[in-house]
């Protein structure tokens, strides 16, 4: 098994999948730009995690996961890739709060800030979206591969 953190990866990368705009161009734990076919795209990443000890005769740990869905368009105006920006961020809200549990892995996932960028140069506009999402689960101390539900 690998560690929770990735299967939380795997899943919501698994429920980005497929949307109206960016298809099947979701790529986990990238951080490399991607290439013009791949614009528009999805990558999905792991950031800082958050562990509290429970104070429970289980054991268990409660973990508070940042994942970062960053959402990247390129048009020729300003206007066209902000707009292709929020219809992806629309589409991810969507697919991110049918699956909160990320199919039984986490206790839930919550969005809790969207940041958007522009930027112009002599090749066009690009731009990206970040959806920053906390995601909550629980593990056994020692046992970082299994989920707790």
């Amino acid at each position: 098994m690998t560690h929770v953190r990735q299967q939380v990866i795997a899943a919501t990368t698994a429920a980005v999948t497929g949307l109206t705009t960016t298809g099947a161009k979701v790529f986990p734990s990238r951080t490399a730009p991607l290439a013009d076919a791949d614009v528009p795209g999805l990558t999905v990443t792991d950031q800082d995690e958050t562990v509290i000890q429970e104070q429970s005769p289980f054991g268990h740990l409660y973990r508070q996961l940042t994942i970062e869905i960053n959402g990247h368009s390129a048009n020729t105006t300003d206007a066209a890739v902000s707009v292709e920006l929020n219809k992806i961020a629309s589409e991810v809200e969507v697919a991110m709060a049918a699956n909160v549990s990320l199919g039984g892995i986490a206790l839930g996932s919550t969005l809790v800030s969207t940041e958007k960028a522009l930027n112009d140069d002599a090749d066009g506009v690009t731009g990206s979206i970040k959806l920053t999402y906390t995601v909550d689960y629980l593990t056994a101390v020692g046992a970082p591969d299994t989920p707790v539900t």
